[in-house]
């Protein structure tokens, strides 16, 4: 979930972007757990210090580029899907 959701609970499309960007990472990794070996009480504070998963082997650069772009703190800076 995006960081705002963790801290608010109020979900929008932007957040929806955020899990978008999950998913790319998901596939990339051919069904691997996002944010392997980190607590769910670790995570809010890692999101909100910057942390992002690191780009998988197995992920063109463009496809990380945009995983990157939906994982941006600033909703308002997240790609539509349009």
């Amino acid at each position: 979930m995006a960081p705002e959701v963790l801290e608010s609970g109020i979900f929008t499309f932007k957040t929806d972007v955020w899990s978008f960007g999950v998913v790319l990472w998901e596939l990339a990794t051919m069904g691997g757990t996002p944010y392997p070996g980190i607590s769910p009480m670790r995570l809010c504070s890692l999101l909100k210090s910057g942390y992002r998963m690191e780009k998988p082997n197995t992920c063109s650069d463009e496809i990380y580029k945009l995983t990157m772009d939906c994982w941006k703190e600033d909703p308002n800076e997240r790609p539509s899907f349009a």
